[in-house]
């Protein structure tokens, strides 16, 4: 992505946007603790990041939110990688440091795993359930943990429901100003 067209997505994000997300619930009585990966590396600073891996999660990190995540002492950046190439990744942060107020069925200290992603060529590989279940292992066993996904992305759906989460919920999120006029509505 270029820089102009990422200018392009953070205004568009900062300005106006509008999207419906699936919010999921995990529930470790009934499906387990998670799992810990040898292969995972968890950061908690954005110094630790290896530079080559920084261009490819955080391309221009002062206007990217990603960088901003690392702010917030509970946040934690899993990575799967070799020496050349990041295969996947994703965050666990504090619910109440991604949405700033609860609503619906969320709980301020409750967790939320997300956003993950994995790289095109080694998608179908088994990355994005490893990264899950490490991030489950991780997060204290007294806190709800809660993921989110838009309702168009089949292939994330997918991936949450096999890993153990219940649908908690149908949230319409509206950002006007992102800094003045954020507000989530919950749909049936």
């Amino acid at each position: 992505m270029s820089f102009r067209e990422y200018i392009k997505k953070a205004l568009e994000k900062t300005i106006y946007e509008s999207k419906t997300v699936f919010i999921y619930e995990y529930d470790a009585v009934k499906q387990g603790e998670g799992q810990i990966d040898p292969e995972v590396t968890v950061f908690t600073k954005y110094s630790e990041l290896d530079k080559s891996f920084r261009r490819i999660i955080l391309p221009y990190p002062l206007i990217n939110p990603m960088f901003y995540r690392f702010k917030h002492p509970a946040v934690k950046l899993l990575t799967i990688h070799n020496e050349t190439e990041l295969f996947a990744f994703g965050w666990i942060q504090l619910c109440k440091h991604y949405y700033k107020k609860s609503f619906g069925d969320f709980v301020p200290d409750a967790m939320l795993l997300g956003p993950y992603w994995t790289n095109p060529d080694w998608r179908g590989k088994g990355y994005y359930g490893r990264l899950m279940l490490h991030s489950l292992a991780l997060v204290e066993k007294d806190r709800k943990i809660l993921i989110s996904t838009r309702t168009n992305n089949y292939p994330s759906i997918r991936g949450i429901e096999k890993s153990g989460f219940r649908l908690n919920g149908c949230f319409k999120r509206v950002v006007f100003l992102y800094f003045f006029g954020r507000k989530t509505f919950k749909q049936i």
